[in-house]
């Protein structure tokens, strides 16, 4: 018997419609990100304006589709190390920027203001040296991929350690959340499951399972850093700043302002 043409498992039969599907299903994700922030934290709720780490998830997100459109183009016209590698190699790389940004929020919680100037000339720098350096050595193989291919690990495990110093951070009761609707318990266990799911694309993307599955199922790392800074967003030491515009969530009071008169 013959493989399946889609395999979610294995190696498929036809690797094109196989890397079709699993990067139109990753690009869901974060369609689906994307919109929710919009929508919802943008429109509905007015929460975006003033957070820096809503922002920049959504930045993080939509750059993440930037990259999917030209995978599901150049795997559709099977030419996947084509002229069409280039911006989905880039864009690769440039959508982890924001977030991992986002993310010295979480790993320097209420020191964050120290790091973050430094933090983000680095991940911005990282980011732009591995793009530079995968279109300079790109030779239309499938190791063109291979050196934007090592953001991933390095990613996952950045932000795993991020994760595991706010969960400490918040035990010692340094950190909180703010809003009075999330027990102490339940933001850790925030926590605890974002390293989970964290975790989980760490062992997809070492290619434990199939080809499919391993690309679609990145869309896991951009919706639990969404899922993370939803929380984030109401830390105490975010909401101190607010003011300012350095973050938390200011579009609340202005809802919160609004009563119906009797």
């Amino acid at each position: 018997m013959s493989s399946l043409p889609i395999d979610y498992f294995g190696k498929p039969e036809d690797e094109a419609a196989a890397m079709v599907v699993a990067h139109s299903l990753f690009l869901l994700f974060n369609v689906i990100n994307v919109s929710y922030l919009v929508l919802v934290q943008w429109f509905a709720l007015g929460n975006l304006k003033g957070s820096s780490v809503l922002k920049l998830t959504l930045a993080g997100c939509f750059l993440q589709q930037l990259s999917c459109i030209p995978s599901i183009i150049r795997w559709n016209t099977e030419d996947p190390y084509g002229i069409w590698g280039y911006p989905s190699a880039c864009f690769s790389a440039f959508s982890r920027v924001p977030i991992d940004i986002a993310m010295l929020y979480v790993c320097f919680n209420k020191d964050y203001k120290s790091a973050l100037k430094k933090g983000t000339v680095v991940w911005v720098l990282f980011g732009t040296v591995l793009a530079v350096l995968t279109i300079k050595n790109w030779d239309g193989t499938s190791k063109s991929f291979s050196i934007v291919k090592l953001y991933g690990p390095i990613d996952v495990l950045y932000r795993l350690v991020s994760a595991w110093r706010l969960r400490s951070a918040h035990d010692k009761g340094h950190v909180s959340n703010s809003d009075p609707n999330v027990s102490p318990d339940q933001m850790g266990n925030i926590i605890v499951l974002y390293m989970i799911l964290e975790f989980t694309t760490l062992i997809v993307e070492a290619g434990v399972v199939g080809t499919l599955l391993k690309i679609s199922a990145s869309g896991i790392h951009f919706s639990a850093a969404l899922l993370l800074m939803l929380y984030v967003n109401k830390m105490d030491f975010m909401n101190a700043t607010s003011t300012s515009g350095g973050g938390g969530d200011v579009g609340r009071p202005k809802y919160e302002s609004l009563r119906l008169e009797s």
